[in-house]
């Protein structure tokens, strides 16, 4: 949240903030697997690398890629609709 908090919009916090508390069910499945943890502390490792470099195009790539695995992880484990 602290990127969100950056960026001094905070309507739009309060709107991140709600949808991220409203996935607390799928998170502690995702997080539940420890290869997952650790996917994402290197995935959050990079962003902030990629943050610092100020590449915005990488860091939006990197964190499609982010998004993309916990959802990928989170289908494997949910039953069909």
């Amino acid at each position: 949240m602290t990127v969100f908090d950056a960026a001094g919009l905070p309507r739009l916090v309060r709107m991140i903030r709600t949808l991220w508390d409203s996935t607390d069910a799928y998170r502690s499945v995702y997080y539940g697997e420890e290869a997952n943890r650790r996917r994402v502390i290197e995935e959050h490792r990079a962003v902030l690398d990629l943050m610092r470099r100020r590449d915005a195009d990488a860091v939006a790539r990197t964190l499609a890629a982010h998004r993309g695995h916990a959802v990928t992880a989170i289908e494997a484990v949910l039953p069909p609709s």
